[in-house]
C-alpha cells in the first residue's frame, strides 16, 4: 500500500490505530507493543479477546477497508525491562501469518476455552508444523458474519519446511544395493588380481 499511494496507506493506518484503540476500550484490552503495522495485544479473557477481535475485523470491512490479519493463542508471557517475551508470543505470530485479510485465526487450545461459551463457531484448517515450534498445532478459523474464513489453500507463513521422511523399505533396498555393489567390486578386485599374479 505504501508503494502505491503513501498517503492513503498512513490513512488507512490511522484508521487501524483508531479502531484499535476503541475496540481495546470496550473489551478491557491494551496493546503491548506496535510493529509499525501491526500489533501485539494482550487481554485478561479469552472471550474478551475473541470479542474484540470479531469488533475490530466488523469494523475494518466498512469503508475505507483496512486489510488486517488477526491470531489468537493462549498462554504465559513474561515482561522484562519494559519487554514481553514467551514462546506463546511467537506462536501466536505464527497463527496470524498464516492468515488472509479480514480473517481471525486461532489456535486449538484458544478454541476449546471460548468454545463452550456458544456464541461463535469455527473451522479447523488442519494442524501445522510452525518454525521454530517443535509440536505440530491445529488452527482453527473463527466463522462469524462478515469474518472470513480462509480456505487451506489461501494458507501460507511461517511454516517449518518439510522434513525429508524415508520409508524403512527404501532404507533396506539401498543398504542391500550397496552391499550387492561392495560384493561385484571385491569379486571383480579379486579377479583382476589373481589374473595379474599368473
Amino acid at each position: 500500500m505504501m508503494q502505491a499511494d503513501e498517503g492513503e496507506a498512513m490513512s488507512r493506518l490511522a484508521r487501524y490505530q483508531t479502531v484499535l484503540d476503541t475496540c481495546l476500550r470496550d473489551f478491557n484490552g491494551r496493546v503491548i507493543k506496535n510493529y509499525g503495522d501491526g500489533s501485539l495485544c494482550l487481554f485478561d479473557s479469552t472471550l474478551d479477546a475473541a470479542n474484540c477481535a470479531v469488533s475490530i475485523q466488523e469494523a475494518l470491512q466498512l469503508d475505507p477497508k483496512v486489510p488486517l490479519r488477526i491470531g489468537l493463542h493462549l498462554g504465559d508471557v513474561t515482561f522484562r525491562q519494559g519487554d514481553i517475551y514467551g514462546n506463546d508470543i511467537n506462536l501466536a505470530s505464527r497463527i496470524e501469518s498464516m492468515g488472509v485479510a479480514g480473517s481471525v485465526l486461532m489456535s486449538a487450545e484458544f478454541w476449546r476455552k471460548i468454545k463452550a461459551k456458544n456464541i461463535y463457531h469455527a473451522t479447523s484448517l488442519g494442524s501445522y508444523h510452525f518454525k521454530n515450534v517443535e509440536e505440530s498445532i491445529e488452527v482453527f478459523a473463527l466463522s462469524h458474519d462478515s469474518i472470513i474464513v480462509p480456505t487451506k489453500g489461501d494458507l501460507s507463513g511461517k511454516l517449518a519446511r518439510k522434513r525429508k521422511s524415508y520409508n524403512l523399505t527404501s532404507l533396506i533396498g539401498g543398504i542391500i544395493l550397496v552391499g550387492v555393489i561392495a560384493f561385484l567390486l571385491f569379486n571383480l578386485l579379486g579377479r583382476n588380481s589373481r589374473s595379474e599374479s599368473e
